[in-house]
């Protein structure tokens, strides 16, 4: 089956309320999609409804009930609800963005794996956060079709600290949305070393979450 042939499932019910890490992942991810010619059908929390209809107007949208608000409630649907959901569809694969899979559907399932923090750094993660991704981690390294990471850094670790076959693994690496971000001119590189007061050396800057 070629790539535009594929009809693909993917899981937006993960996206957090805030958006914020997986919501900005899936949520750019899913137009990318769209413009490439694939059929996407993307499973969401009722109120992320319109978003993803201005977001992806040619996709199909499938709603999950909205008592998967609650995280918990969400986690169960996914192995009872979700499997029945994917089961009266075409989809040819099932994406899930965020760690865990229905384990049930009998299609092949791809899961996105952000990094290897549970392992090996958990005291970066509350004790149950930490227990309940690390074994979903490795559950999905076994159960899988196919692992995405977007590090060959992530790849690296996942095979020394989980277990991960290297083969099961594939890197991609994460965008840039170039209309936030873009390459400076070396005139805004010096302004900005001005102003801050920077010496003229190599600087790393890093945002995130943890």
């Amino acid at each position: 089956m070629s790539g535009k042939n594929l009809r693909v499932l993917i899981d937006a019910t993960a996206v957090p309320p805030d958006r914020r890490g997986v919501g900005t992942y899936v949520d750019s991810l899913l137009p990318a999609l769209e413009t490439r010619g694939l059929t996407l059908m993307i499973v969401c929390r009722p109120d992320d409804l319109d978003h993803y209809r201005q977001l992806c107007p040619r996709s199909d949208l499938l709603p999950g009930p909205h008592q998967i608000d609650s995280r918990p409630v969400r986690l169960a649907w996914e192995q009872t609800g979700f499997a029945a959901m994917i089961a009266k569809t075409n989809a040819s694969v099932i994406h899930s963005p965020h760690y865990t899979q229905p384990v049930l559907t009998k299609k092949p399932v791809v899961v996105t794996l952000h990094d290897a923090t549970f392992f090996t750094h958990p005291q970066l993660h509350q004790r149950a956060k930490r227990i309940f991704f690390g074994n979903w981690t490795k559950r999905s390294l076994g159960h899988a079709a196919r692992c995405i990471v977007p590090s060959q850094a992530t790849a690296d670790e996942l095979v020394r600290v989980a277990g991960a076959q290297r083969d099961r693994l594939n890197v991609i690496h994460l965008g840039v949305n170039e209309q936030t971000f873009r390459e400076p001119t070396d005139a805004q590189v010096a302004a900005a070393r001005e102003l801050l007061g920077l010496p003229d050396r190599p600087y790393i800057a890093f945002l995130g979450t943890l």
